[in-house]
């Protein structure tokens, strides 16, 4: 037995999950016309799924991706291009990295770092952890006027393409007048007692 036939109050408008029925629309892409549930999934703008397809090209697709606009880059404030429906901030990945290096805290230190710290506190050497210069590096350890100290661990700095990079650093920081030094992790754990004592 159907159910509408033994409950007609419950069928039609009077289910509960009677939706307004379907309704008249009109193909954005073909301008034929269609009946359809208007929902969450689907809109009324197309009557199949290749007029979708037709429909949402170029331009006139949410995620397209020729579209650019001007933004400013929130750590050095230059105008840069992105794709519209990208959510950039900032024009490199340089300003990426000193904006997040310099308003996120660390973490964790790592072993060489606090051991190093450990000897600049023993030897009342002033100085100043991740320090930003010149938009160019974030410094381990800064003591004025000019010093920079890196405690590089073995591994991550012993890359290729990493050394290339902080030889140009360390160039860059050589012509603005700064002292760039970098101790290797394995010569700071050879070293203990050294960096134990103190000065």
């Amino acid at each position: 037995m159907q159910k509408d036939k033994k409950y007609p109050e419950c069928s039609g408008n009077g289910n509960a999950n009677w939706r307004g029925g379907k309704t008249e629309c009109q193909c954005e892409f073909c301008g034929k016309i269609f009946y359809t549930y208007i929902n969450k999934t689907h809109k009324g703008r197309f009557c199949s799924k290749e007029c979708r397809g037709e429909g949402y090209k170029g331009e006139n697709n949410p995620c397209y991706r020729n579209a650019k606009i001007i933004k400013k880059c929130k750590w050095c404030g230059e105008n840069f291009e992105s794709y519209k429906y990208r959510n950039a901030k900032f024009c490199s990945m340089r300003c990426t990295t000193m904006f997040t290096l310099k308003h996120k805290v660390k973490q964790k230190d790592t072993d060489i770092e606090i051991i190093i710290e450990n000897w600049l506190k023993k030897s009342g050497i002033n100085y100043v952890k991740q320090k930003p210069i010149e938009n160019i590096t974030v410094v381990d350890f800064f003591i004025e006027p000019d010093w920079c100290l890196y405690a590089d661990g073995d591994y991550w700095h012993g890359k290729p393409e990493r050394k290339a990079k902080d030889k140009i650093i360390d160039q860059k920081l050589r012509n603005m007048g700064y002292f760039p030094q970098r101790i290797k992790g394995s010569n700071i754990k050879k070293n203990l007692e050294f960096f134990n004592n103190g000065i």
